[in-house]
């Protein structure tokens, strides 16, 4: 009777510990500016789901109701070729952290312009200039996009710009994968919603810490019996 309890007190540690890994799991959130990425490997593999997309080319999506539809604690913005399997660009971070608000900038292509860093990128927002991110590090020239992505200027690569304006999303700008593409009607814009992230854990390392505790407790009692 005591092995029978000693086992079962194991194996419940073992049980508690899988489902404390298992429980609110849904998704990945990648570390910096990614490149290339094949759609199928964001939505199902990583989880998230587009809640907004519009053309390269259009005018007056509102702000206000790309957050109303995009209410995830995490925010992924993204571009892709019209017709590609793959997102030519895309970067992701927490909520607040993608709509931090960078405010109007300098509009001076001298300047070097304030950016909110998180997730491995640099970011900026506004509802009246861009929304958009850089690679870590990366200085912005936001008149009112990011210059800096643009030969000539600083080449920054890893890079998207997308024009605001009035409380609305509009049309262009580019974005830089290696070389600048201008963002246009060949292309769609996508911003992606992630609920909550994968909990990583090893519950085979806990597994076998419960089973040596449920030994040792069954080996204290059968001394001291």
């Amino acid at each position: 009777m005591k092995i029978k309890n000693a086992i079962a007190a194991a194996i419940g540690t073992i049980m508690s510990f899988t489902l404390l890994s298992v429980g609110a799991s849904a998704g990945t959130l990648p570390f910096g500016v990614q490149i290339g990425v094949d759609k199928t490997t964001v939505q199902n593999d990583w989880g998230w789901s587009e809640c907004f997309s519009t053309s390269g080319s259009s005018f007056g999506s509102s702000l206000a109701g790309i957050q109303s539809s995009c209410t995830g604690n995490y925010l992924m913005l993204a571009t892709y070729v019209n017709g590609s399997d793959d997102y030519a660009i895309l970067a992701g971070a927490a909520h607040a952290d993608v709509l931090f608000d960078t405010g109007v900038q300098s509009g001076n292509s001298t300047n070097i312009d304030t950016t909110h860093t998180a997730n491995g990128a640099e970011w900026y927002f506004s509802t009246s200039w861009s929304w958009g991110f850089t690679d870590l590090g990366n200085v912005v020239r936001l008149n009112s996009c990011d210059i800096g992505l643009y030969p000539n200027w600083d080449n920054n690569t890893g890079g998207m710009c997308w024009h605001t304006g009035s409380g609305n999303l509009n049309a262009g700008w580019g974005y830089n994968d290696g070389s600048f593409k201008s963002i246009s009607s060949g292309h769609t814009r996508v911003v992606l919603s992630l609920d909550a992230l994968t909990e990583v854990s090893e519950p085979g390392t806990f597994a076998v810490f419960g089973l040596g505790l449920a030994v040792v407790g069954f080996a204290r009692r059968r001394r001291f019996a």
